[in-house]
């Protein structure tokens, strides 16, 4: 009966040490990392910053022709778009195109020859032409179907596209003043961007 107050005292010890444990354990927890999908979510990268790789060039915005003239050669069959207010001069002889003036210093002239020559020399040719007429040349460039040359000649813009096919090539040739450039550089890109060419893989 003596032992009983020592073995009441020795499990008082032992739930002591096992309650002490416990308080240490929990003391170290570790907390939990919060979740990378609820921070990225609270953050959103704004949709326009994000480019779209799979968006056709024929659904990009193009610019607007409303009110505009256009021109459509029957020979060669190209069409050329221009603002209205320009005016459109009498057809060549030979009804290949014709010349379009914006203002008396500002002009276009679109035509077509039958192709005799690879776009390699037409664009060679090209660049000589311009040189002949005292452009200096500041650009050129070409592709397989394509040539374009400009420049300046004192203080106006020359500026020379061709579509070449094997049959024929068609030609839009823009002259205009250096001080015009910020308003008519936009113009001649949007001249140019909408111009339809004829029919390149035949003769006229």
């Amino acid at each position: 009966m003596k032992a009983r107050p020592r073995l009441n005292s020795v499990i008082a010890i032992l739930v002591m040490f096992t309650l002490g444990a416990c308080q240490g354990v929990s003391t170290y927890t570790v907390q939990p990392t919060p979740s990378l999908t609820a921070t990225v979510s609270a953050s959103p990268v704004p949709t326009a910053a994000l480019p779209s790789s799979t968006t056709p060039s024929s659904a990009l915005p193009s610019p607007s022709l409303a009110g505009w003239s256009s021109y459509a050669n029957a020979r060669y069959g190209y069409t050329v778009y221009y603002p209205a207010g320009w005016t459109a001069g009498p057809e060549a002889d030979n009804s290949d195109g014709l010349v379009l003036t914006g203002d008396p210093t500002v002009t276009l002239t679109v035509y077509g020859t039958n192709a005799t020559d690879t776009i390699a020399n037409v664009h060679q040719q090209a660049i000589s032409s311009a040189k002949g007429l005292g452009v200096v040349v500041t650009y050129q460039t070409s592709t397989p179907n394509r040539s374009v040359v400009s420049g300046t000649k004192g203080d106006t813009v020359y500026y020379s596209s061709a579509w070449c096919g094997k049959g024929s090539c068609n030609y839009l040739v823009f002259w205009y003043p250096t001080a015009d450039k910020s308003t008519m550089d936009p113009l001649v890109t949007t001249i140019t961007q909408r111009f339809s060419p004829g029919r390149l893989d035949q003769a006229n």
